[in-house]
Protein backbone atom coordinates (compact mmCIF):
# COMPACT_ATOMS: atom_id res chain seq x y z
CA UNK A 1 0.00 0.00 0.00
CA UNK A 2 1.21 3.51 -0.72
CA UNK A 3 -0.42 6.94 -0.57
CA UNK A 4 -1.04 9.15 -3.75
CA UNK A 5 -1.51 13.22 -3.62
CA UNK A 6 -1.21 15.64 -6.16
CA UNK A 7 2.55 16.90 -6.71
CA UNK A 8 2.91 20.54 -5.68
CA UNK A 9 6.27 22.73 -5.81
CA UNK A 10 8.04 23.16 -2.67
CA UNK A 11 8.34 20.37 0.29
CA UNK A 12 6.37 17.41 0.00
CA UNK A 13 3.32 17.34 2.56
CA UNK A 14 4.30 13.70 3.64
CA UNK A 15 7.90 12.41 4.76
CA UNK A 16 8.64 8.85 5.13
CA UNK A 17 8.60 8.79 8.40
CA UNK A 18 5.15 9.85 8.33
CA UNK A 19 3.75 6.40 6.54
CA UNK A 20 4.27 3.48 9.23
CA UNK A 21 3.39 -0.04 9.12
CA UNK A 22 2.31 -1.15 12.67
CA UNK A 23 2.77 -5.05 12.48
CA UNK A 24 1.01 -5.27 16.52
CA UNK A 25 -2.05 -3.78 14.79
CA UNK A 26 -1.09 -5.08 11.26
CA UNK A 27 -1.91 -2.00 10.23
CA UNK A 28 -0.55 0.96 7.50
CA UNK A 29 -0.22 3.94 9.31
CA UNK A 30 -0.29 7.86 8.53
CA UNK A 31 0.99 9.84 11.97
CA UNK A 32 1.44 13.51 12.47
CA UNK A 33 -0.30 14.77 9.81
CA UNK A 34 -0.05 19.09 8.73
CA UNK A 35 -3.12 20.88 7.78
CA UNK A 36 -1.16 21.09 4.22
CA UNK A 37 -1.86 17.99 3.49
CA UNK A 38 -4.85 17.39 5.02
CA UNK A 39 -6.27 20.02 2.28
CA UNK A 40 -5.22 17.82 0.03
CA UNK A 41 -7.20 15.10 -2.34
CA UNK A 42 -4.86 12.16 -0.81
CA UNK A 43 -5.62 8.00 -1.05
CA UNK A 44 -3.94 4.65 -0.03
CA UNK A 45 -3.00 3.19 -3.63
CA UNK A 46 -3.47 -0.37 -3.44
CA UNK A 47 -0.85 -2.76 -4.28
CA UNK A 48 -0.56 -4.45 -8.05
CA UNK A 49 -2.38 -7.57 -7.15
CA UNK A 50 -5.38 -5.69 -6.92
CA UNK A 51 -5.28 -4.24 -10.36
CA UNK A 52 -5.46 -5.87 -14.21
CA UNK A 53 -8.33 -8.56 -14.37
CA UNK A 54 -10.76 -8.08 -11.87
CA UNK A 55 -14.17 -8.96 -13.60
CA UNK A 56 -14.02 -11.81 -11.48
CA UNK A 57 -14.88 -9.31 -8.72
CA UNK A 58 -18.00 -8.09 -9.96
CA UNK A 59 -20.88 -8.41 -7.45
CA UNK A 60 -18.48 -8.89 -4.45
CA UNK A 61 -16.47 -6.75 -1.70
CA UNK A 62 -13.73 -4.94 -0.98
CA UNK A 63 -13.49 -4.68 2.65
CA UNK A 64 -11.83 -2.65 4.97
CA UNK A 65 -10.75 -0.81 8.27
CA UNK A 66 -10.36 2.52 9.13
CA UNK A 67 -9.19 4.20 12.38
CA UNK A 68 -8.24 7.66 12.52
CA UNK A 69 -7.49 10.21 15.78
CA UNK A 70 -8.43 13.94 16.11
CA UNK A 71 -6.24 17.01 17.65
CA UNK A 72 -7.59 18.02 21.02
CA UNK A 73 -11.34 16.50 20.54
CA UNK A 74 -12.05 19.42 17.87
CA UNK A 75 -13.95 17.47 14.94
CA UNK A 76 -15.17 19.02 10.88
CA UNK A 77 -16.21 15.72 8.78
CA UNK A 78 -14.77 15.69 5.21
CA UNK A 79 -16.86 15.07 2.47
CA UNK A 80 -14.86 12.83 -0.11
CA UNK A 81 -15.05 9.69 -2.43
CA UNK A 82 -14.61 6.40 0.12
CA UNK A 83 -12.99 4.53 -3.16
CA UNK A 84 -11.54 5.49 -7.11
CA UNK A 85 -11.91 3.33 -9.57
CA UNK A 86 -9.38 3.94 -12.40
CA UNK A 87 -9.81 1.17 -15.60
CA UNK A 88 -9.94 0.96 -18.82
CA UNK A 89 -10.39 5.38 -19.70
CA UNK A 90 -13.18 5.39 -16.92
CA UNK A 91 -12.97 6.96 -13.52
CA UNK A 92 -15.81 5.71 -11.06
CA UNK A 93 -15.88 6.67 -7.34
CA UNK A 94 -18.20 5.22 -4.30
CA UNK A 95 -19.17 7.89 -1.88
CA UNK A 96 -21.02 6.36 1.35
CA UNK A 97 -22.70 9.50 2.45
CA UNK A 98 -22.21 8.39 6.25
CA UNK A 99 -19.94 9.81 8.47
CA UNK A 100 -17.01 7.92 9.74
CA UNK A 101 -16.56 8.31 13.35
CA UNK A 102 -13.34 9.17 15.05
CA UNK A 103 -11.22 6.73 17.43
CA UNK A 104 -12.77 3.77 16.27
CA UNK A 105 -12.09 0.88 13.82
CA UNK A 106 -14.52 1.50 11.31
CA UNK A 107 -15.40 -1.37 9.39
CA UNK A 108 -16.12 -1.11 5.25
CA UNK A 109 -18.16 -2.77 2.84
CA UNK A 110 -17.78 -1.35 -0.45
CA UNK A 111 -19.63 -3.13 -2.98
CA UNK A 112 -19.05 -3.85 -6.95
CA UNK A 113 -22.03 -3.57 -8.24
CA UNK A 114 -23.21 -0.52 -9.93
CA UNK A 115 -25.66 1.11 -7.96
CA UNK A 116 -23.67 2.47 -5.41
CA UNK A 117 -21.28 3.89 -7.82
CA UNK A 118 -20.95 7.19 -10.17
CA UNK A 119 -18.55 8.36 -12.55
CA UNK A 120 -16.68 11.03 -11.38
CA UNK A 121 -18.87 13.50 -13.37
CA UNK A 122 -22.04 12.44 -10.95
CA UNK A 123 -23.27 10.32 -13.96
CA UNK A 124 -24.49 7.32 -12.77
CA UNK A 125 -22.85 3.80 -13.73
CA UNK A 126 -24.09 1.43 -15.94
CA UNK A 127 -23.14 -2.89 -15.71
CA UNK A 128 -21.38 -2.00 -18.33
CA UNK A 129 -19.16 0.72 -17.11
CA UNK A 130 -18.26 -1.01 -14.05
CA UNK A 131 -17.66 -4.14 -15.69
CA UNK A 132 -15.44 -2.49 -18.15
CA UNK A 133 -13.35 -0.32 -15.35
CA UNK A 134 -13.16 -3.98 -13.38
CA UNK A 135 -11.88 -5.77 -16.80
CA UNK A 136 -8.52 -3.69 -16.41
CA UNK A 137 -8.00 -1.97 -13.39
CA UNK A 138 -5.46 0.58 -13.25
CA UNK A 139 -5.95 1.90 -9.92
CA UNK A 140 -8.03 1.53 -6.66
CA UNK A 141 -7.83 4.16 -4.01
CA UNK A 142 -8.95 4.52 -0.51
CA UNK A 143 -9.74 7.76 0.75
CA UNK A 144 -7.18 8.61 4.08
CA UNK A 145 -8.83 12.22 4.83
CA UNK A 146 -12.09 11.86 6.91
CA UNK A 147 -11.77 14.91 9.07
CA UNK A 148 -9.84 18.50 9.09
CA UNK A 149 -8.57 17.91 12.51
CA UNK A 150 -6.90 14.58 11.96
CA UNK A 151 -3.56 13.94 13.33
CA UNK A 152 -3.15 10.13 12.36
CA UNK A 153 -5.27 7.72 10.08
CA UNK A 154 -4.53 3.82 9.56
CA UNK A 155 -5.62 1.26 7.16
CA UNK A 156 -6.21 -2.49 7.85
CA UNK A 157 -7.58 -5.88 6.95
CA UNK A 158 -8.18 -4.78 3.28
CA UNK A 159 -9.55 -8.11 1.31
CA UNK A 160 -11.08 -7.99 -2.21
CA UNK A 161 -14.04 -10.43 -2.97
CA UNK A 162 -13.58 -12.97 -6.10
CA UNK A 163 -14.87 -15.22 -7.69
CA UNK A 164 -13.74 -19.06 -8.52
CA UNK A 165 -14.43 -22.27 -10.21
CA UNK A 166 -12.96 -23.98 -7.93
CA UNK A 167 -15.57 -25.42 -4.83
CA UNK A 168 -15.08 -22.89 -2.08
CA UNK A 169 -17.05 -22.76 1.35
CA UNK A 170 -17.97 -19.07 1.12
CA UNK A 171 -21.36 -20.32 -1.06
CA UNK A 172 -22.61 -18.99 -4.34
CA UNK A 173 -21.58 -16.05 -6.18
CA UNK A 174 -24.97 -15.28 -7.35
CA UNK A 175 -23.99 -11.92 -9.52
CA UNK A 176 -21.60 -13.53 -11.44
CA UNK A 177 -22.46 -14.64 -14.81
CA UNK A 178 -20.88 -17.42 -16.62
CA UNK A 179 -20.80 -17.65 -20.72
CA UNK A 180 -20.57 -20.14 -22.56
CA UNK A 181 -19.84 -20.16 -26.37
CA UNK A 182 -21.19 -22.96 -28.55
CA UNK A 183 -18.97 -25.98 -29.70
CA UNK A 184 -17.15 -24.91 -32.88
CA UNK A 185 -18.60 -26.63 -35.87
CA UNK A 186 -16.34 -27.00 -39.23
CA UNK A 187 -17.10 -23.93 -41.81
CA UNK A 188 -17.45 -24.34 -45.04
CA UNK A 189 -15.51 -21.55 -47.12
CA UNK A 190 -17.08 -20.35 -50.07
CA UNK A 191 -15.18 -18.24 -52.45
CA UNK A 192 -16.89 -15.18 -54.02
CA UNK A 193 -17.99 -15.71 -57.77
CA UNK A 194 -17.11 -13.05 -59.84
CA UNK A 195 -19.98 -11.78 -62.03
CA UNK A 196 -21.55 -13.38 -65.61
CA UNK A 197 -21.22 -11.82 -68.40
CA UNK A 198 -23.77 -12.05 -71.21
Amino acid sequence: VNVSYPSRPGTPPLSSTQLLVNPELQEFQLVDLSRRFLNLDSFWTLPRHFLGSKIDSYGGTLKFKIRYTLARGLSEPVEKPDVILVGNGRRLVYKRGKPTPAQVANQREISFTEDKWQHSNGRPVTRDDLLMTLADLDSISIRTIYDSHMVSVALSDIVMETTTVEFSTMGHAYDVEECRCPPVTPVTLVTPVSPVSR
